[in-house]
């Protein structure tokens, strides 16, 4: 993909100006909590993909780009903001290229090039903005539920549509199935009228033919010898016998579907004794007899969510503090025992299915009652009828919904019944229709026939519509599941490479104690498992066990592992934001050389609040001394100052202005126990150990300060050997210049000279302390190199000092003696 070259920032978060130079290696940055670290990432991440990420996601509904990306003081003019990155393409032959980007139009980036092959390395690189990682984000994969982990995982695949398209499946084919289940109910309602109207026990072709051409033989219509779909059994009957029955009621039919309607309500009355409804009554009862079930079963969304909320083990409901993991597992819990109240809710809803048809077979049995009011002469009414319709509809939409389920026991317990002003209805209704006059036999038997081709009409489209319930149901079940089966090989495959990968780099990050650690990430339905081995005793949750150092540095080598499987050679950059805070010294080394003997060719961008930490990246040789900033201060008004001489010097000047002493004095000490550290380390002087680790300014300077004469000396030796005469003139006239800037500031006898120690400086006066300050400010200019300002630095060949070296290079001299021959 791409190196980072250089960086611009101007107005951007809570930087004002700043510009660095990566020169497409590793860099660190360093400086406590709140000196700027995160606004140099947020710059990175937004000049690569047009977002950042701390003003999206979760919880951030009232945080824009536009508005809260730039400086607050630049707020009311976005376009000032701007983050400008040069960047290489290693695989377009270290192609150079500029990349803009302004919040005022963060989709819209100025990119100094056309060419196809960079647009879309660019593409490639917007579209991983994993490549941007900080602690909150690497914890995820480790700590995160089973279907969080498995969203962040793929997310890192660019899978992150596989659950999706998984779910949508799996919703369709859910569907389908509520569709053909339906379906297969309406299909059976239509046949219980056909048989009704039929009078026969069941619905078979025999039996049919046998009934039909009865009728058709009063009639003297042809026998019926086939019942094929498009077989009529009414064919041959006059169309005005036909036309008539559409305005006159049917007496035999009507008649029997009176006698079903009473039935029906009778069954509705007498439900407490009915064997269907005491069945699904007494299921559904038993799942309300435990409260937390009833809660976790009408709560899952709302655990699911909140559950991505965790963090910092704070509850995203009541705000108390708990131990995370006490947390997660505690949620965890409610989850699981969501399953098993799921398998007892389908046994409910299950038992509950034949009441749902019962009263969907009475519904339309109250149908054609109605019809029947509506087309006798004179029109009867049937508006309390149509009430208890509507009310056997609701009743039936709330056993079918089930939840909630008091709405469903509540329409078991007591199921609806027509009013008093409804039974009038059907008594009168019933009143007439045994009013009609007996029709003849031929006038019975083309009812007969006529009323049975509705009703055989209506089972066919009903049994044709089942079908094709039935096929799509099917169809959809097979696909949700070979897509699921076929999602899971993969992923099975691909988490096997991907644990291998990471089970070998936290091995060696915590070799020998875990030489040999294991990992299993076992994917399923919108899952990924993941447990590691725990010193042989078993595999476990890594937040069994494991201390939260081991689970940073789990984070970590699966982030890599993920990142480098699916990038493989394209993985050349990376950002890690404060990933590593509680992983030890010793394993902070091991993670040094992993980074650099894993990945050679990966340019890492990592900021640390730690000194240690970025000591041990350079001492590791991870990040150079050229590759850094160290950040001492941020101000709302100049943004993130790094120990930067100019800047420091200035800094203290202004104070000594406004007569400020102890201001200027603490700026000046803790400027020069910066730098004395970083003479220290880059000379290797000697300091004397302290087990609490606090080493002042004086037990820093005075070993720098005798490294560097030491060094002077043995270089003029070396240059006196090589006969290099005007090094050896340059390093006289530098120890001089060293020696003078000792007596003037007391270094040299620092311990002893308590006029020139810091104690003092914040009680003197602004005339007594510039000298100090002038003094102390030509002592650091000794170490520097009058071309570059770099700070010298010792190269070492194997332990042995080999030589003494600038940034630039003009100021080197030799440590070793020229053999003589």
């Amino acid at each position: 993909m791409i190196k980072i070259q250089t960086i611009e920032i101007e107005e951007f978060r809570g930087i004002r100006k700043l510009n660095l130079a990566l020169n497409g290696k590793n860099f660190a940055v360093c400086g406590r909590n709140g000196t700027g670290k995160s606004g140099i990432v947020d710059a990175i991440e937004f000049a690569l993909t047009g977002n950042i990420s701390r003003l999206s996601g979760e919880g951030t509904d009232k945080l824009s780009v536009r508005v809260h990306a730039p400086h607050v003081d630049s707020r009311d003019n976005p376009a000032n903001a701007r983050v400008r990155l040069t960047v290489t393409i290693p695989s377009l032959k270290n192609k150079m290229v500029v990349i803009e980007r302004s919040p005022n139009e963060p989709r819209k980036p100025k990119i100094d090039s056309s060419d196809a092959a960079v647009l879309d390395v660019l593409r490639q690189v917007e579209e991983h903005p994993e490549l941007v990682l900080t602690r909150r984000e690497i914890i995820r994969y480790v700590l995160a539920t089973e279907g969080k982990r498995s969203e962040e995982v793929q997310a890192v695949l660019k899978l992150e549509n596989l659950n999706h398209i998984r779910s949508t499946l799996q919703t369709i084919a859910n569907a389908r199935v509520r569709d053909a289940k339906a379906l297969g109910q309406s299909a059976d309602s239509a046949s219980t009228a056909l048989r009704t109207a039929l009078a026969i026990p069941k619905i078979a072709e025999a039996g049919v033919l046998s009934a039909v051409n009865a009728r058709r033989k009063v009639l003297d219509l042809a026998e019926l010898v086939a019942l094929t779909a498009t077989t009529s059994v009414k064919d041959g009957i006059a169309r005005p016998a036909e036309h008539a029955k559409l305005n006159v009621v049917p007496k035999a039919a009507a008649v029997t579907d009176l006698q079903d309607l009473r039935a029906g309500i009778e069954r509705l009355r007498n439900c407490t004794s009915d064997t269907a409804f005491k069945s699904a009554l007494e299921i559904s009862l038993e799942l309300t007899a435990d409260a937390e079930v009833l809660k976790t079963l009408s709560r899952e969304d709302f655990l699911q969510t909140g559950l991505g909320f965790i963090d910092d083990a704070a509850c995203p409901f009541c705000d108390d503090q708990w131990e995370l993991a006490k947390l997660r597992d505690h949620v965890g819990a409610k989850l699981r025992s969501l399953e098993v109240v799921k398998a007892r809710r389908a046994v409910a809803e299950k038992a509950i299915e034949p009441v749902g048809a019962m009263l969907g077979e009475l519904d339309e049995v109250l149908a054609r009652i109605i019809k029947y009011a509506q087309i006798a002469k004179p029109a009867m009414s049937s508006e309390a009828l149509k009430l208890f319709r509507v009310a056997i509809e609701e009743t039936k939409s709330s056993l079918e919904d089930f939840l909630p389920l008091a709405d469903a026991i509540t329409a078991l317990q007591s199921p609806p019944l027509p009013s008093a002003t409804g039974l009038k209805e059907l008594d009168a209704i019933e009143s007439y229709v045994r009013s009609l006059p007996e029709p003849s036999a031929a006038d019975t038997a083309k009812e007969y026939l006529i009323v049975a081709q509705e009703r055989l009409d209506a089972y066919r489209d009903a049994r044709r519509a089942k079908v094709a319930a039935d096929a799509q149901s099917d169809l959809a079940t097979r696909i949700a599941k070979s897509f699921a089966d076929t999602a899971d090989a993969e992923l099975t495959h691909l988490y096997r490479a991907v644990e291998k990968e990471f089970a070998g780099m936290y091995g060696t990050l915590n070799s020998p104690d875990e030489a040999d650690f294991a990992a299993t990430l076992v994917p399923s339905i919108g899952k990924l498992g993941f447990d590691v081995n725990f010193y042989g005793r078993g595999f476990f949750p890594p937040g069994a066990y494991h201390s939260e150092g081991h689970q940073d540095a789990m984070g970590l080598c699966l982030y890599l592992a993920l990142m480098n499987y699916v990038l493989k050679g394209n993985f050349l950059f990376a950002v890690l934001d404060d990933v590593l805070m509680s992983v030890d010294a010793g394993h902070r080394r091991a993670v040094c050389t992993l980074l650099k003997s894993r990945f050679p060719n990966t340019q890492f961008i990592l900021t640390t609040h730690d000194p240690v930490w970025l000591n041990h990246m350079r001492a590791e040789g991870l990040v150079s001394g050229r590759s850094l900033v160290h950040f001492r201060s941020w101000d709302v008004e100049t943004g993130p100052a790094a120990w930067n001489d100019a800047e420091v010097w200035d800094e203290i000047e202004k104070e000594l202005q406004h007569d400020r002493v102890p201001l200027a004095a603490a700026l000046l000490r803790n400027y020069m126990e910066y730098v004395s550290g970083e003479l220290c380390d880059r000379l290797h002087a000697r300091v004397e150990y302290r087990l609490d680790g606090r080493i002042e300014l004086g037990a820093l300077l005075q070993p720098a300060c005798q490294q560097l004469t030491d060094l002077y000396s043995k270089g003029k030796e070396a240059a006196n050997s090589w006969n290099q005469v005007d090094i050896r003139k340059e390093l006289v006239d530098r120890s001089d210049r060293l020696s003078a800037a000792l007596k003037a500031t007391g270094a040299d006898q620092w311990q002893v000279n308590t006029a020139i120690h810091y104690n003092a400086w914040a009680s003197l006066q602004k005339k007594d302390f510039e000298p100090v300050v002038a003094s102390f400010r030509a002592l650091v200019e000794c170490f520097r190199c009058l071309d570059c300002g770099g700070l010298l630095a010792v190269l070492r060949d194997g332990p042995t000092n080999k030589s003494c070296s600038c940034n630039c290079g003009k100021c080197t001299f030799n440590l070793v003696l020229k053999e003589k021959g």
